[in-house]
């Protein structure tokens, strides 16, 4: 089963539209922009041929001004009006995001002084370790994690402070708590996800004592912020860029949070340890093939070789670490049958665990029951759409044996 899907994989990825190069271009200049190689940024952006227009749209659609726009000398060089519609923006975040820190070490004071431990999640916390500075990582809410058992009680001293849960509802049912893992608060013009779990899916086995017990601290705006773990944020960051490539929202952004962490790891540290505790919270899977996606859209060598060996000792789960179809994967819309090839392969049981929710109604939460059965029926419809063009399929999948750069096993290329 698992060779045919990776065959389909394969297949549908060669039959799709490659991947424009300024893209690849652009992608490669965001990751040294990330990473403070100043020298290679400006080399690609001197070289950058591409209109503004489309330009523009890149930074926009992946949500990549902030990190150009503290990039000055890089920005001057890109075609016009873009450093000025960047310079623009950064005024407005430079008030925008001191509001939302602000109001982050403020309620996290609130939380602390009612007994309720917090930690912050992402957003300008994650901007703090992984940028030197919140302003380059663009936010647009704030997300907190609360213990389960003392949710209800942080929401009052949300509410207190002029927050109301979103939606209308008066309080988190016990079916939500079991099916989902953060509400939403809002406040405007500020909006709080509030988490009781870093991703609450039947098929995870996340250790919350154990996200608590090694929580480490942070200073920002001059003020301690207590956050997870390397560790933990390393597996926050893959969880959600999985679950946002399946729904076909994954920016560019989201890939240079995981880039720049693995970059900022210690040398030494014990990536074969990661990778048995991901076999234990059942997240080896997910956190394997989204490095491995990492790998694909990396420039060379950008990677630890730690965590290449490591990855390499279990090849046999990871669906792709090709550049090409790791690129095509970065650009999937929503409904993409590509993406459901390889969510089916990084998360098979996903399938059968809608068929549950069916069973036991076990639907997310009001608003979105359908959920389970729209996933099922548009999985079946994608299916029989790809598979009732056979000529078209039997034709490429000949082309592909047929080609000297592929061996015996369909898809893998030869060593040379």
């Amino acid at each position: 089963m698992k060779s045919m899907l990776q065959n389909c994989f394969s297949v549908a990825s060669a039959e799709v539209c490659q991947v424009d190069p300024d893209f690849v271009d652009f992608v490669e200049l965001a990751m040294y922009l990330a990473d403070g190689r100043s020298d290679e940024a400006e080399r690609l952006a001197t070289k950058f041929h591409i209109d503004s227009d489309k330009l523009w749209k890149y930074i926009s659609v992946n949500r990549l001004k902030n990190l150009f726009a503290t990039a000055p000398d890089i920005a001057a060089l890109l075609p016009e009006p873009v450093p000025e519609r960047l310079k623009r923006h950064l005024e407005q975040q430079r008030v925008t995001q001191q509001q939302y820190i602000s109001e982050l070490t403020t309620l996290a004071g609130a939380l602390e002084s009612a007994k309720i431990p917090v930690l912050a999640l992402k957003g300008p916390s994650l901007g703090q370790r992984l940028f030197g500075d919140p302003i380059r990582r663009f936010f647009c809410d704030l997300d907190a994690l609360v213990d389960r058992s003392q949710l209800q009680e942080a929401i009052a001293v949300l509410e207190a402070m002029g927050y109301v849960l979103a939606g209308g509802r008066r309080h988190v049912s016990s079916h939500r708590l079991r099916t989902n893992h953060a509400v939403e608060l809002r406040r405007r013009p500020i909006r709080i996800d509030l988490h009781w779990h870093l991703r609450n899916v039947p098929f995870y086995r996340v250790d919350m004592s154990k996200v608590w017990s090694e929580r480490t601290t942070i200073q920002l705006d001059g003020k301690p912020v207590c956050v997870t773990s390397d560790e933990h944020t390393l597996l926050l960051l893959s969880l959600a860029v999985v679950d946002d490539l399946s729904r076909g929202k994954l920016r560019i952004k989201h890939m240079l949070d995981l880039y720049l962490i693995v970059r900022t790891l210690e040398p030494d540290w014990n990536w074969k340890e990661f990778f048995v505790a991901r076999a234990c919270d059942n997240t080896l899977s997910v956190c394997l093939n989204t490095m491995a996606v990492l790998e694909g859209i990396s420039p060379p060598g950008s990677l630890p070789s730690a965590l290449l060996d490591e990855m390499q000792a279990r090849e046999a789960l990871i669906v792709t670490r090709d550049p090409a179809e790791c690129r095509q994967l970065l650009i999937q819309t929503r409904k993409s049958f590509l993406s459901w090839l390889w969510i089916w392969q990084v998360y098979p049981s996903a399938s059968w665990r809608d068929l549950a929710d069916l069973w036991k109604l076990q639907f997310p939460h009001v608003g979105s029951a359908p959920r389970a059965l729209w996933r099922c029926a548009l999985r079946s419809w994608q299916t029989m759409r790809f598979l009732a063009n056979y000529q078209r399929l039997a034709s490429l999948w000949r082309a592909r044996r047929s080609d000297p750069r592929y061996g015996n096993e369909f898809g893998r290329s030869q060593p040379t």
